[in-house]
């Protein structure tokens, strides 16, 4: 008996109990005694069957209102894996610029304890990471003659001579501190504040150095030119995002052209008299060679023979040491002398004229517990399988809840399938642990949500039940912006771009919120405004957020 049908259990004797009592004080000759056997069982007996049917019926509901929710929004179901930031440091062994492709495996390896096995988790990476042979040596701050500031970033060759390269775009990840709001101040300091960039070659920059003009630019790395991420879906990169947000500080300096062999060069930013004077950004607050990762792999698990004996099969990762728990299900096959055949989902119609829909054979998935203790069960429905069973494969996405409990000052980082000669691998701060879904168990919030599927336009309770279920409400780092937001209002103008005509712009008013809080504001509107866009498919989106008493105002823009 689990907890659930226990409690249920416990409620409905007492309630059985108490009519006892009542039907016996209004027909006191009847033998109803709490001290008689016979009673005592048929009263267990009725409230068990009660308990059982009630707990079954609940929980076949859920399963079906699940059931339709994933049938349009499963990536905004299932947890959320733990992320880190990967960090590259090479020395001066390493002279060739190499690229690591968005998708590589990094691994992190836990020595064991008193002679236990280490423990390994296996990462991957979220965008391409170009190393070169070069280091940040330094950042200088010059105050100029009308009091503004010049930020100059001192770069040198770690071979230490003289080098001729293609040095392109570079992207220093933003970690003041080791804090988050901290680097946040950083990142929309400077980035409010930058008047112009230039990079000087072969010499110290002055306050009336004028270099090369260079574009640079604030956000997340760009995205990996010809690789397809399985994994990547707008709403399921808009709840990583907000679980996540040091994915996206960076500060991309792009367009760097050599011209000839340099052993330095310096880009300076002329950040304008608004910078603020106790933001002292230094050497230690920008890594040059970071990039996001993430403990998720997708790979097949153990195969499935199928007789038709079963209810249903458990999904089982076959390195079962490395504690691996499926947190989606991508493709469910039957294994042919021919290949691998796909297996309909139970959800899709199998209505279409001429398709033979009763022969067809269809899975269905249920998920059961959180964390470590999360199972997947597939549900197989194949015709025939009693007489001739089948063998099926499942392909998943994995991910490992024990990473939480890892003690980062003993791990070992290194790539899984590939080894750069003079480049040391390390964690960049703290990972952040894997989260649960908050609706997943919600049947009224999955309900609300598939209520505004089809809206064109939401308001306020909307928007705020979209946040719950990519997880920016309750309980998240952006509880408080969710809370703030007093009154929305959406304005139909005209876009030439629009498939339609036009375009719906977002007006989001805040309640007063303090100065320190606006850098992170903007991130929410951001984020806010990725999550209308993937939402809305057909429209051209434009989001305003405005802090009550004008003391901000942020504007998103772009096109879904």
């Amino acid at each position: 008996m689990d907890d659930e049908v226990e409690k249920v259990f416990l409620d409905e004797l007492a309630a059985l109990d108490r009519f006892r009592i009542s039907y016996t004080g209004a027909y006191p000759n009847t033998p109803l005694s709490r001290e008689d056997p016979d009673v005592r069982r048929l009263l267990e007996g009725l409230a068990m069957f009660t308990a059982r049917t009630r707990v079954a019926t609940a929980r076949a509901l859920h399963r079906n209102v699940l059931r339709m929710f994933r049938q349009h929004f499963s990536h905004m179901l299932g947890p959320v894996p733990a992320m880190g930031m990967l960090s590259a440091k090479p020395s001066a062994r390493f002279v060739d610029p190499a690229v690591l492709p968005s998708g590589s495996e990094v691994m992190l390896v836990e020595p064991g304890i008193k002679g236990a096995d280490d423990r390994v988790f296996r990462f991957r990476t979220i965008g391409e990471l170009r190393v070169l042979p070069l280091e940040l040596h330094s950042v200088v701050p010059l105050r100029m003659p009308d009091r503004s500031l010049r930020l100059v970033l001192q770069f040198r060759f770690t071979t230490r001579h003289a080098m001729m390269m293609d040095v392109g775009d570079l992207h220093l990840h933003i970690n003041h501190l080791d804090d988050l709001a901290s680097s946040l101040m950083v990142a929309y300091a400077l980035e409010k504040n930058l008047k112009s960039a230039g990079v000087v070659f072969g010499q110290t920059v002055r306050e009336d150095t004028v270099g090369t003009p260079c574009r640079v630019s604030f956000g997340a790395l760009p995205e990996a030119r010809d690789v397809l991420d399985r994994a990547s879906y707008p709403l399921r990169d808009v709840r990583m995002a907000l679980r996540f947000p040091r994915q996206h500080l960076y500060l991309n300096i792009h367009g760097i052209k050599l011209p000839g062999a340099v052993d330095r060069f310096a880009v300076y930013l002329d950040l304008g008299t608004t910078f603020p004077t106790d933001l002292r950004p230094n050497h230690d607050g920008f890594e040059l060679f970071a990039v996001p990762i993430v403990n998720e792999r997708i790979e097949m698990a153990n195969p499935i023979e199928h007789d038709g004996t079963k209810e249903r099969h458990p999904v089982l990762h076959p390195d079962i040491g490395a504690k691996f728990v499926a947190s989606d299900i991508f493709g469910v096959y039957r294994m042919t002398d021919q290949g691998l055949d796909p297996i309909e989902p139970a959800v899709v119609s199998a209505g279409a004229p001429g398709g033979g829909s009763e022969s067809r054979p269809t899975y269905d998935v249920t998920y059961e517990g959180q964390g470590a203790r999360r199972n997947a069960f597939v549900t197989l429905d194949v015709p025939g399988a009693f007489d001739s069973p089948v063998n099926v494969a499942v392909e998943a996405i994995w991910y490992q809840p024990s990473v939480d409990t890892v003690r980062m000052d003993d791990v070992r980082v290194a790539l899984a399938d590939r080894h750069l000669a003079g480049v040391e691998w390390s964690c960049s701060g703290a990972l952040m642990p894997h989260g649960e879904s908050s609706i997943e168990e919600s049947d009224q919030d999955l309900l609300e949500l598939l209520s505004i599927k089809n809206h064109r336009v939401l308001d306020l309770e909307h928007i705020r039940c979209l946040l719950r279920a990519v997880g920016a409400a309750e309980g998240s780092a952006y509880e408080k912006f969710t809370n703030a937001m007093k009154n929305v209002s959406v304005d139909r103008k005209p876009a030439a771009k629009s498939s339609t005509g036009f375009k719906y712009v977002y007006n989001i008013e805040f309640s007063e919120l303090g100065p320190t809080e606006i850098p992170k504001l903007e991130v929410y509107c951001r984020r806010l405004f990725d999550l209308l866009a993937a939402w809305s498919t057909e429209e051209v989106i434009e989001l305003v957020g405005r802090v009550v008493g004008g003391r901000a105002t942020v504007r998103v823009e772009g096109t879904s």
